[in-house]
C-alpha cells in the first residue's frame, strides 16, 4: 500500500511539474488546476488512507503507532479543506498540513532515523534561510520523499 502511495504521488507531483512548472506548494495546486482541483484532492486522499493502511501494522506494538494513523490522516484533513486562501478553510488546511509534516519527520526520528530526520531539518532550514523561489514546495517534498524513503527502508 505504501509503494501505491508514493507511485501516487510521484505521479501527480511529476504531473504537476510538467503542466504548471513548480508551484508555491502542493496545495497551490488546487487553485492551478482550477476545475480540476479535485484531482489534488483525490491524491492527497488516496495517499493518505494507502499510507495509513501500511503504516499501521507496521508501527503496531511501538509507543509512536499514534503518528502512523495522526500523519495520514492530516494529510486527508488537507484533502478535505484544500482552500486555503479561503477562511473557511485557511485554519484546518493550514494546521493539518503542519501536524502530516511534523508528525513525519517526528515519526522518522522516533524509528530510529534521527540523522534522516536531522538532514531533512536542516534542508528545509536551508531553503527557508536562502529564501528560496517555491521553498514551501520543497520543504513539502522533502517531507515525502524522506518519509517515503524511511518506509521503503522499512518494508525491506
Amino acid at each position: 500500500m505504501i509503494l501505491i502511495s508514493m507511485l501516487i504521488l510521484a505521479l501527480y507531483v511529476l504531473f504537476v511539474l510538467v503542466r504548471i512548472g513548480v508551484p508555491k506548494s502542493l496545495s497551490e495546486t488546487y487553485y492551478l488546476l482550477e476545475n480540476r482541483g479535485w484531482i489534488f484532492q483525490c491524491v492527497l486522499m488516496s495517499v493518505g488512507l494507502l499510507t495509513m493502511i501500511g503504516l499501521l501494522p507496521m508501527l503496531e506494538g511501538k509507543g509512536y503507532q499514534f503518528l502512523g494513523f495522526i500523519m495520514p490522516m492530516a494529510l486527508m484533513f488537507v484533502a478535505v479543506a484544500p482552500k486555503f486562501a479561503e477562511n473557511e478553510n485557511e485554519k484546518v488546511h493550514m494546521i493539518s498540513a503542519c501536524m502530516s509534516a511534523l508528525s513525519s519527520l517526528l515519526l522518522i526520528a522516533l524509528m530510529g532515523y534521527w540523522y534522516i530526520f536531522v538532514i531533512s531539518t536542516i534542508l528545509i532550514m536551508i531553503s527557508y534561510i536562502l529564501n528560496l523561489k517555491n521553498r514551501l514546495f520543497w520543504a513539502e517534498i522533502i517531507c515525502f520523499a524522506t518519509t517515503y524513503f524511511v518506509l521503503m527502508i522499512e518494508l525491506k
